[in-house]
């Protein structure tokens, strides 16, 4: 029972200062949002949310001299001080058998220097894998039940509608295969999957839609799919699950979906000429106001996931304008808290299928 219960100290210590770091990485990011709000472009406001990401898969953080959290050693005693402390009071050490052994029991067992039971302890870890296996088991049921139900449907086949997609796929530069569905199962379009990518639509829609506004919506959802972005989706839901105790946590990533949103609306903007950019807008206007936004799963992403973002998504689309990416890479060297090689190498990996131009936004937040 003991080895078990050092175990899960040691996982449980690990997902609490891991957990704790990325709160503390996202607190900078939203200072950092705040304070460069009129500089910082839509995608580098969300590509900044990569870095929280990071931070949680890493086991270990690599670390720096800069290192944000070197703020905390401040508070740690230095261990040569100690170490001269016990050259010149050996006796302040507890050399003697009986406190040597005392602490290397103590140090073994790193749950007995906590005033908590194993009771407690095994308490607490059964409420953790608990809520983990019910939010886990929901995620998965869930995305598996509106693909079993996709996957029984017949893909869109008339011509217009094709031909439409195709233009828009050779607009964006996208050349994986994708099939246009309708369902009832969702209230917006959206995108789901990506290895097998369909774009969803609800069933009245193509009726209902012009021939613009569809265009629009193409080009937003396959936007999401060069970007990525169900994939990432799926990343940030699962340690969203392992890590449902943080409620900053929760916040981030709601915060992170809402940029995203923003970043794949630049992206949309920035392949279209600028007379459509007021049409685009107007079709997210007019997606909102008569549809709901519903509940959206991990592999799915659409364009209208959270109604009170929409304001803030023609704001940006308002402000648009040409700027680069210089001022705005200071905001990932700022916040990463450790070596920040590494947060920058992800970030370059994913500019790979940024379009060239940039945006700036004057939205409030």
């Amino acid at each position: 029972m003991e080895i078990v219960i050092d175990k899960f100290m040691g996982v449980a210590g690990w997902l609490v200062r891991t957990s704790l770091a990325a709160s503390l990485l996202a607190a900078l990011i939203l200072c950092v949002q705040w304070a460069f709000k009129k500089h910082l472009s839509p995608n580098w406001s969300y590509l900044l949310w990569i870095l929280v990401v990071i931070r949680l898969i890493l086991p270990v953080a690599p670390r720096s001299p800069v290192s944000i959290h070197n703020v905390w050693t401040l508070w740690q005693p230095e261990r040569e001080t100690i170490a001269e402390v016990r050259e010149i009071s050996p006796e302040l050490t507890g050399a003697n058998e009986s406190g040597s052994a005392g602490l290397r029991h103590a140090s073994a067992s790193p749950h007995a220097l906590l005033p908590i039971t194993e009771t407690a302890l095994m308490v607490m870890a059964i409420l953790w894998l608990a809520a983990t296996a019910l939010l886990a088991a929901r995620l998965v049921l869930g995305n598996r039940r509106l693909s079993s139900r996709v996957c029984m449907q017949r893909p869109i086949v008339t011509e217009s509608v094709l031909d439409l997609l195709e233009d828009c796929k050779q607009l964006l530069r996208v050349h994986v295969p994708i099939d246009v569905v309708q369902s009832d199962e969702i209230k917006t379009p959206a995108l789901l999957g990506f290895l097998r990518p369909r774009l969803l639509l609800p069933t009245s829609m193509i009726e209902s839609c012009a021939h613009d506004q569809l265009r629009d919506v193409f080009l937003h959802e396959l936007a999401h799919m060069k970007r990525g972005d169900v994939a990432v989706n799926w990343i940030t839901s699962v340690l969203q699950i392992v890590h449902w105790f943080n409620p900053i946590i929760w916040v981030a990533f709601t915060r992170m979906r809402a940029d995203r949103e923003t970043a794949c609306d630049a992206h949309v903007l920035s392949a279209i000429n600028q007379g459509e950019r007021r049409h685009y807008g107007e079709t997210v206007l007019a997606t909102a106001a008569s549809r709901s936004a519903g509940h959206l799963l991990a592999g799915v992403v659409g364009i209208l996931e959270d109604k009170k973002q929409v304001r803030r998504r023609i704001h940006m689309i308002a402000a648009f304008k040409e700027s680069s990416y210089g001022r705005a890479a200071t905001g990932m060297i700022a916040v990463a808290p450790d070596d920040p090689r590494p947060y920058l190498l992800v970030a370059r990996i994913l500019r790979l299928d940024v379009p060239d131009q940039n945006f700036a936004r004057s939205a409030e937040d």
